[in-house]
């Protein structure tokens, strides 16, 4: 929980971000883990083994979570304004492989699916 003091935490600037306070937790892992996850990823295909194989399934499963972000931007569930979302969808979107198409593209277009 945010403590309320005279002065602004980094945590509450940071906070203030997200749509909701409860999601600053997990959706700050989510999105560490999916950059972070595809860097290591990286590294680890870079060598042979038990870390190559690691590096295939660590790959495979960050990018199934920047997959997931980006549908939650494209739905505007995870940050208070949408600059915000177009931001991280457009970073996992290169990621993910998606940056062959426009992002605000993409987000209408699956929206038209739920209608």
């Amino acid at each position: 929980m945010i403590e309320k003091t005279g002065r602004a935490s980094v945590l509450s600037i940071y906070a203030d971000l997200f749509r909701h306070r409860d999601g600053v937790f997990p959706n700050t892992v989510a999105i560490g883990y999916a950059l972070a996850g595809y860097v290591l990823a990286l590294f680890l295909l870079a060598g042979h083994g038990i870390g190559f194989l690691l590096g295939i399934v660590l790959l495979a499963h960050s990018l199934v979570i920047a997959a997931y972000l980006i549908h939650e931007c494209s739905h505007g569930s995870l940050f208070r304004e949408q600059r915000h979302h177009a931001w991280l969808a457009r970073i996992l979107s290169w990621l993910t492989g998606a940056c062959y198409g426009d992002v605000d593209r993409i987000r209408d277009k699956h929206l038209r699916h739920h209608f």
